[in-house]
C-alpha cells in the first residue's frame, strides 16, 4: 500500500491482523514474513477447530444432562462449612418444583421434610469429611405441597479450596410406593 496509513487502518478494522508495506527495502524480509503469516494462520485454524470441538462437547453435555432421569447438580462445600450449588440443570422445576435462583441450597433444604433435613445435611458433611461418594434418600415437599421421595447420589472431589459433589437427584416416589406395597403384601401373606 506504499505506506498509506488510511488504507492500513481500514484493513485492520475490516479484520486484517497485520499488513506489509510494499517497498524495495522490505523485499528481503518477505520470506520471513510469509513464514510468520503461515504460522499465525495455522494457529488461527487450530483455535477455531478447538473452539468448534468445545462447542460440540458443551452441546453434547447439555443434551445428556437434559435426558437423564433426574436432576444433574454440583454442590460445593467450602472450608468454613458454607454449602451451596454451583450448577443445577433445567429439570429442577420439573422434578422438584423449584427454579434456579440465588441461595438455591437453602431453599432446597427448607423443602426437605423436617424428619429428614438434619440427616440430609449430615450426610453431605460426612461424605465430604470422609471423601467418599455421597448417598441420601429422603422426603421432599414441593412448593405445591406434594410430598415426594428423592434419592441423591454424587461423587466427591476437591477443586481448589472447595470440595464438590457432582451427581444426580432422582424422584424415587414410585420405587418407595412399590416397596411399601410389597411390604404390606408380605405382612398380609404372613
Amino acid at each position: 500500500n506504499h505506506g498509506n496509513e488510511r488504507i492500513a487502518v481500514a484493513a485492520i478494522k475490516a479484520g486484517a491482523m497485520d499488513y506489509i508495506v510494499k517497498s524495495p527495502n522490505n523485499l528481503p524480509e518477505l520470506p520471513k514474513n510469509i513464514r510468520r503469516i503461515l504460522r499465525e494462520w495455522r494457529h488461527i485454524k487450530e483455535r477455531r477447530s478447538a473452539h468448534a470441538a468445545l462447542q460440540c462437547n458443551e452441546a453434547r453435555m447439555r443434551s445428556i444432562a437434559a435426558n437423564l432421569p433426574g436432576v444433574v447438580m454440583q454442590i460445593f462445600v467450602r472450608c468454613g462449612g458454607e454449602v451451596g450449588v454451583h450448577y443445577v440443570d433445567g429439570r429442577l422445576q420439573e422434578v422438584f418444583g423449584l427454579s434456579k435462583e440465588q441461595d438455591l441450597f437453602s431453599r432446597f433444604l427448607l423443602c426437605i421434610d423436617v424428619r429428614d433435613r438434619q440427616r440430609f445435611q449430615s450426610s453431605i458433611f460426612e461424605a465430604v469429611s470422609n471423601f467418599k461418594p455421597w448417598s441420601f434418600e429422603g422426603r421432599f415437599i414441593k412448593p405445591s405441597g406434594e410430598l415426594i421421595w428423592f434419592k441423591a447420589r454424587a461423587g466427591v472431589r476437591k477443586v481448589g479450596a472447595e470440595t464438590v459433589l457432582d451427581g444426580l437427584l432422582l424422584d424415587n416416589t414410585e420405587c418407595k410406593s412399590m416397596e411399601e406395597e410389597l411390604r404390606s403384601s408380605e405382612e398380609r401373606f404372613r
